[in-house]
């Protein structure tokens, strides 16, 4: 029993000391995300203390611990895995910009390809996709090879996860599902409103002086127009060609995050 309540007393101060680091390092990340090397220098030390504390969590017993020290060590594991996801995500953010500007270019370059119909295995569709890819890959080759040399195996995964995911959320947004005709619809919502409200002020008069109907219609008309003339001028739709082309992207990009096993699972690729 006493045994169990300095355990329990040791855990704790496990837990705070441990905690601070953490929190030291995550308040002061963002300013190190410039710095790749030592932005995963940090996140190393962050996964060695989970290395650590799972070795120390042995050492005192483990299953054998007291369930109260049991449970505050396990709890402690659980929020460093929950750090280091934050870390990593914040790092990834940190190549929004880039990854923005190079799925922007692929997006252009998409745009500007013709042709017919043809499968994703078509070698001049392949051809197509290692052109329209280059931007994108030309912005992560040389970190991802800082961070096959500094980055631990678990935190080289977590960040490849995080980049992943926003490469992804960035290609369906900028290219698969942009948003033109979104912004245009509610534009013209906003001038259907603005026209209401100007045309509302002079219900009265024009209902008195016999130009209700004119007034009303030329409201609808120039609401109709601004929809019709704002669409049709800028939206970009997808071709058959194009669509096979992305097809073809995103199954290199899935081998390229994959690396030869040096990084995503395929599983999760697939999934995602």
């Amino acid at each position: 029993e006493v045994r169990g309540c300095y355990m329990q007393r040791f855990s704790r101060t496990i837990d705070n000391v441990l905690m601070e680091y953490a929190r030291l390092v995550h308040s002061d990340f963002r300013q190190y995300c410039s710095d790749e090397e030592k932005a995963c220098i940090l996140m190393n030390n962050v996964q060695q203390s989970r290395v650590q504390l799972e070795k120390m969590y042995e050492m005192m017993g483990g299953d054998q611990l007291a369930p109260s020290a049991q449970e505050i060590l396990k709890d402690l594991q659980n929020k460093h895995s929950n750090k280091l996801d934050d870390l990593s995500v914040i790092f990834g953010e940190s190549f929004l910009d880039r990854i923005n500007d190079g799925v922007k270019q692929m997006g252009e370059m998409l745009y500007e390809v013709k042709g017919p119909e043809a499968p994703a295995t078509d070698p001049d569709v392949m051809m197509e996709t290692d052109n329209i890819l280059s931007p994108v890959l030309s912005t992560l080759d040389d970190s991802f090879e800082l961070f096959s040399q500094s980055a631990e195996k678990t935190v080289l995964k977590r960040v490849l996860k995080a980049l992943w995911k926003i490469l992804l959320n960035t290609i369906e947004k900028q290219v698969v599902l942009p948003s033109t005709s979104g912004n245009m619809l509610l534009n013209a919502g906003k001038s259907a409103l603005e026209l209401g409200r100007k045309f509302g002020s002079n219900l009265k008069s024009s209902a008195l002086s016999g130009t209700l109907t004119g007034s009303l219609s030329g409201a609808a008309s120039a609401v109709q127009g601004g929809i019709s003339g704002g669409i049709g001028s800028t939206e970009k739709t997808l071709t058959p060609r194009h669509c096979a082309i992305m097809e073809c992207a995103i199954e290199n990009l899935k081998i390229y995050f994959h690396s030869d096993n040096m990084g995503l699972k395929k599983g999760f690729l697939s999934k995602s």
